[in-house]
């Protein structure tokens, strides 16, 4: 597909990367390949809050991993402190 074409040309682009995790999460239902691609994005960027709070949502929704989303969450707070999904996530697991 696309994203995994931009991602042989350049392998650090993080926005293929995130957008791929999108993909597979939403409309491959590959929670596994979404988590590591995810995963990706923020190793190149670990600033990308939208990528953490993406991640967080896998991680609550898909996986029951509670104690992982709030670290996802939270990282995505970290970096940007402003971001109301993030908040409203946050708080919707606590």
């Amino acid at each position: 597909d696309a994203f995994r074409q931009a991602l042989i040309v350049d392998p650090k682009n993080v926005e293929a990367w995130f957008n791929l995790g999108m993909l597979l999460e939403n409309a491959k239902q590959d929670v596994s390949g979404a988590e590591k691609a995810f995963r990706q994005a923020l190793a190149i960027d670990p600033k990308y809050a939208m990528a953490w709070n993406n991640l967080g949502a896998l991680l609550e929704n898909s996986k029951k991993d509670m104690m992982g989303a709030e670290d996802a969450y939270r990282q995505a707070l970290t970096v940007d402190p402003r971001s109301t999904l993030a908040w409203n996530n946050l708080g919707l697991l606590l």
